[in-house]
């Protein structure tokens, strides 16, 4: 299998040599490609697997590790990124802790929680979505790529995007009418959120609900894992009012015994990491339309499969550096386009790696604390 452009994080190139080199965002062929070299050179502690597929057939690939040499019954835990397709910086920071445990690995110095405990990784579950998104024009895609007719007109996803001012870049607010109803952009690609999309007994789901291909994955995989003891979501700080890293505890009460053991997993994230808390049971109105958080991942792990889950939104100034601009609205009543000011990819490269580095390097030694953590919980 070939593993494409990949840094020498990925390429494991010399045994314990780092850091991550961030040149680029990967895409689904180079994380394959990537995580079976690592089960190819150390299969005692990788293993390469698909969760499923996606609404167009991609794999959605994931990272087993753990000792396989090693005996009884452990507990497992669960890191994902990029259940948005704009939200990039999750899905590097998940490959950024498999790089770490790679490093150690291949030092001779695994980390001992490793025979105690089963770690999954998985670094984007909207594959299509971050297809999409990494290579121009860039569209900032949140949903999945389940086609549907957002503005009614009988026809799907026939009004998205468009790069208007040349610059191999199409944000959402970058359209022309291409329907002809006097409406710009109102019927992008996709789609399902799919961190609203988690079978929940407090959702009231519509007769005909069908989850998500993708959605199904993650169900499945937990169905048929249930030693699943604590679960991280990385987003790409999606709240708008946000101006740092945020701890989203899940969104429901919790019981009373688990109050005390998600107080500990948060002072491990205030120890290690930057920025503040949410729990959207006691404050569900703060973020204005992004809350309340309904049928989110975090909220099925914790409440349906009784593992400690919470999300992490990371450096919203990444993602902003990277997909905006001040809008610049050409005919504000949208009767032809609205277009936004060139911004160089050359910036938006810069930001990659001064930024995303640090950031990986923060959270894998947060994750790793986090599983010393439930090894000895």
């Amino acid at each position: 299998m070939s593993i494409g452009f990949l840094p020498a994080l990925l390429l494991l190139g010399q045994q314990g040599q780092g850091p991550f080199a961030f040149e680029h965002f990967h895409g689904v062929l180079e994380v394959e490609g990537a995580f079976a070299t690592l089960t190819q050179r150390h299969p005692r502690y990788f293993r390469v697997g698909s969760l499923g597929t996606s609404v167009r057939g991609r794999s959605i690939p994931f990272l087993e590790v753990t000792d396989h040499e090693s005996s009884g019954p452990k507990r497992a835990f669960w890191v994902d990124g990029g259940n948005h397709g704009n939200e990039l910086a999750g899905a590097e920071i998940v490959l950024g802790f498999a790089e770490e445990l790679r490093r150690r690995i291949a030092l001779d110095e695994p980390p001992g929680f490793l025979g105690e405990l089963e770690v999954y990784l998985v670094p984007a579950l909207n594959v299509d979505a971050r297809e999409l998104c990494i290579v121009p024009p860039f569209p900032g895609l949140r949903a999945n790529l389940q086609p549907v007719d957002d503005d009614g007109d009988g026809r799907a996803d026939e009004d998205g995007p468009v790069d208007l001012n040349g610059d191999d870049y199409a944000s959402l607010q970058e359209s022309r009418d291409q329907d002809g109803d006097g409406r710009c952009g109102e019927d992008p690609l996709g789609g399902v959120d799919l961190n609203r999309d988690f079978p929940v007994h407090r959702v009231e789901r519509a007769a005909g609900w069908c989850p998500q291909p993708e959605t199904l994955a993650v169900l499945h995989f937990w169905e048929a894992h249930p030693n699943l003891a604590l679960a991280v979501s990385y987003h790409g700080g999606s709240v708008v009012s946000m101006t740092s890293e945020l701890f989203v505890w899940p969104p429901v009460a919790l019981a009373d015994g688990d109050v005390a053991r998600f107080e500990a997993v948060l002072g491990i994230y205030r120890r290690l990491c930057t920025g503040s808390e949410w729990n959207p049971a006691r404050e569900p109105d703060k973020y204005g339309s992004h809350s309340p958080l309904v049928g989110t991942a975090m909220e099925w792990f914790y409440a349906e499969r009784k593992a400690l889950a919470f999300t992490l939104e990371v450096e919203p100034g990444f993602r902003d550096a990277w997909t905006a601009g001040p809008k610049e609205s050409v005919a504000q009543e949208c009767a032809d386009f609205v277009r936004v000011p060139r911004v160089s990819l050359e910036t938006r490269q810069r930001s990659i790696t001064s930024t995303l580095a640090p950031l990986a390097a923060r959270h894998a030694t947060f994750l790793l604390a986090l599983a010393e953590h439930l090894s000895e919980e």
